[in-house]
């Protein structure tokens, strides 16, 4: 799921910035949303601090005066992955963004060729999604590309004879062998179980007694088999 967050208090630049994502997202088989805002309320910082999947961002600099600067810096004090667009009326405030090394993909002149520049940048985000270690796979005749960072840890379902991947925001079913997806993973994913790989960066705890894994997010399975546990210590340092 890619989530386009647009934040600016001029409802005509927030309609022209959401036709130009419908425009190139059309013909994509990619899933997505847009979520609109006209201003950095509570719930804009709470999309801000959810997963829920790969995100743009497409931002004013200042909404009722509301820094977007201090907006992005605490968006990167947790998360350095989500693409960020800076959009303005005062093209003078670009070095003041850039500046602050906050990995800013670009700052766009409300006044200045917009619309085509606002449409290169969110193609230029769809190319970083592409370049990023993510999963891949297609369920529903739909591509889903899943961060690797986001997902906790996938079974095999026997009864459905499906593989299942839970992730921090969804769980999805794909027609897929589990060793398949095992091919496709990096190495933070190790196997607890013949029919589990977890994501080890995000197990908060495990209990051997029980072997119970518990994740950061709070979810759980019962999936640790005896004969991995030594490997899975090792590996977690849990």
């Amino acid at each position: 799921m890619i989530n386009f967050i647009v934040c600016d208090d001029n409802k005509e630049i927030n309609k022209k910035i959401n036709n130009i994502i419908k425009k190139i997202m059309l013909p994509k088989d990619l899933k997505y949303k847009i979520l609109e805002f006209n201003r950095y309320d509570n719930e804009f910082k709470r999309i801000m601090n959810s997963k829920i999947g790969y995100k743009v961002y497409i931002l004013d600099i200042e909404v009722d005066n509301v820094s977007g600067l201090d907006i992005i810096r605490k968006i990167r004090t947790k998360d350095w992955n989500s693409v960020i667009i800076i959009i303005s009326a005062y093209y003078e405030l670009s070095y003041q963004a850039f500046r602050n090394r906050l990995l800013i993909l670009d700052f766009i002149s409300k006044f200045d060729n917009f619309e085509n520049k606002v449409k290169e940048c969110i193609l230029l985000s769809l190319n970083i999604l592409n370049s990023k270690t993510c999963l891949d796979f297609i369920s529903e005749n739909i591509m889903h590309k899943i961060d690797y960072d986001d997902i906790l840890y996938i079974t095999r379902d026997d009864k459905k004879r499906k593989v299942l991947i839970y992730t921090y925001y969804k769980t999805y079913e794909i027609n897929i062998s589990l060793f398949d997806i095992e091919k496709k993973l990096n190495l933070n994913f190790i196997k607890t179980h013949r029919a589990c790989i977890v994501n080890k960066n995000n197990v908060k705890e495990i209990d051997y007694n029980e072997n119970k894994i518990t994740f950061k997010n709070g979810s759980f399975c019962y999936l640790l088999s005896r004969t991995r546990k030594k490997e899975v210590k090792i590996l977690c340092g849990l």
